[in-house]
């Protein structure tokens, strides 16, 4: 930080002429090499559908993010917006988001089947998920530590929406799990 300031200082100072074009072109190296992003995000919005007994769920992800871990855990090389249903690929990536996105009602854990998934032009990709039909029981465990193995900043979020109350939920390294307990289920 200190480096930064000598040289916007010396970068505006009007005695050093080189030294301003030097300083210009290091700012502008160290832009270039510069990390992507400090701080990794994943959210979810879970609805808990009392006519089908299932949980509707879409996962928001970082698409670049998630298929660096898919290459570097070796379950896909290919890029999520190439990878078809039905393919080994999906079955992989489905796996692995269900391992790292757990909803528990009781002590049952619920079963999730990806239905569909879009990757948008910010650089997110939507999952589509639903469960298999499951009641709900005084207590719910939520586990969302997608991406937290690779990116120790991770911090996921998972907005639930269960009649007319919803609830959120913030989930860290250090908590990767919540707990909400349902009044008058």
């Amino acid at each position: 930080m200190v480096c930064i300031l000598v040289l916007l200082f010396l970068f505006w100072s009007s005695k050093f002429e080189i030294m301003r074009s030097l300083a210009l072109f290091f700012l502008i190296f160290l832009s270039s090499i510069s990390y992507g992003h400090d701080y990794y995000f994943a959210f979810g919005e879970v609805e808990y559908n009392d006519v089908t007994q299932k949980f509707e769920t879409t996962l928001i992800v970082s698409t670049h993010d998630l298929e660096m871990i898919l290459e570097k855990k070796e379950i896909s090389s290919v890029k999520i917006d190439q990878i078809s249903e039905g393919s080994q690929d999906y079955a992989n990536l489905a796996s692995y988001l269900t391992s790292h996105f757990i909803i528990k009602t009781g002590s049952e854990r619920c079963s999730f089947n990806l239905i569909g998934m879009e990757t948008l032009l910010n650089g997110t990709t939507n999952f589509y998920f639903e469960s298999l039909p499951v009641e709900l029981s005084g207590e719910l465990s939520f586990r969302f530590d997608l991406f937290m193995d690779f990116y120790k900043q991770q911090q996921n979020k998972i907005t639930f929406h269960y009649r007319d109350n919803t609830y959120t939920f913030p989930f860290l390294i250090t908590e990767p799990t919540q707990k909400l307990k349902l009044e008058n289920n």
